[in-house]
């Protein structure tokens, strides 16, 4: 990921990188944790969302390890703060 707005698309590139899935692995409800999402790649993802501006934590993102939860929160954060997405 980068400064740029988050896609849905870089969410999951991320999800790939620090686990063992590959990208079809990964469905809408998949549980990431039973894809081999671990607590350091939580962090590892945490500090990425963290860099283009979304107060994500740890707690947010293991409260429902999946690409729809996560994304739900994310757009959720964005609604609330449009200059987010910028």
């Amino acid at each position: 990921m980068t400064d740029t707005a988050l896609t849905r698309d870089d969410l999951t590139d991320a999800i790939v990188r620090v686990t063992s899935a590959s990208r079809t692995d990964i469905e809408d409800s998949s549980d990431l944790l039973a894809l081999g999402l671990d607590s350091l790649g939580v962090m590892r993802l945490v500090n990425e969302l963290r860099v283009h501006g979304l107060p994500v934590t740890y707690q947010d993102l293991l409260g429902e390890p999946t690409l729809d939860g996560w994304w739900t929160r994310i757009t959720a954060l964005l609604r609330a703060n449009p200059h987010l997405a910028a």
